[in-house]
Order: C-alpha cells, then structure tokens, then sequence
C-alpha cells in the first residue's frame, strides 16, 4: 500500500509571476540554482520534462538525464502542475513518480516579506 503525504509550501519572493515562471522553466535559471543541471520542460499538457546532469555529474558516474516526469497541467506564468522522479540510481527510478504543483500569483500590495 502506498502512503500519500502531501505538503504545502508557501514562500514569497520579491518578483514578478513572469520572474518565477522563468526560474522553474528556462535552463537558463535552473543552471544557477539546485543541481545546476539545465531543464527541459515541453510546457504543454502530456509534455515531458526532463532535468540533465551537470559535466561534473556525469564524470561521477551520473546518467545524463538525472530527473525525469510529465507536464500535467500547463497555465503560464500561474500554474504548472507535474510530475518528476530522480535517475540518480536504480533504486532512486524504482521509487516511482512525485506530483508537484507550483501555483504562482502576485502578492497584495503592501505585503513585506
């Protein structure tokens, strides 16, 4: 039986929907942050999205596509619903697919985070 654990992140940042969306999305950004490995996302419904190992990843050992999933819902700059699972190792792939949600919305004016 598989355990479903949901959690709920809320963080502000000081940009704009575009901004964010931007630094999901485009490799780019995603080169800058986390594994630093560039992102594929074919942002449509069915599409695929991909995450790629880094020079140095791959010389470890690492496979060249190091983060795998599927475009579930796709409303720019807003929504992007999707699933991704790590390829890190065989055991990693064997745990299967995490469905993540990232809504994003301006905040009310005033607010200082």
């Amino acid at each position: 039986m598989n355990k479903i654990t949901t959690q709920v992140h809320e963080i502000y940042i000081k940009a704009s929907p575009q901004a964010i969306w931007d630094a999901i999305t485009k490799p780019e950004w995603t080169t800058r942050y986390g594994y630093q490995g560039p992102v594929e996302y074919e942002l449509r419904k069915g599409g695929t999205f991909r995450a790629f190992a880094t020079q140095q990843m791959v010389a470890m050992g690492m496979p060249k596509v190091i983060i795998d999933g599927e475009v579930l819902e796709c409303s720019p700059p807003h929504k992007l619903v999707q699933t991704y699972r790590f390829l890190f190792s065989p055991a990693n792939e064997a745990e299967g697919f995490t469905h993540i949600t990232w809504e994003i919305a301006q905040a009310a004016q005033g607010f200082r985070g």
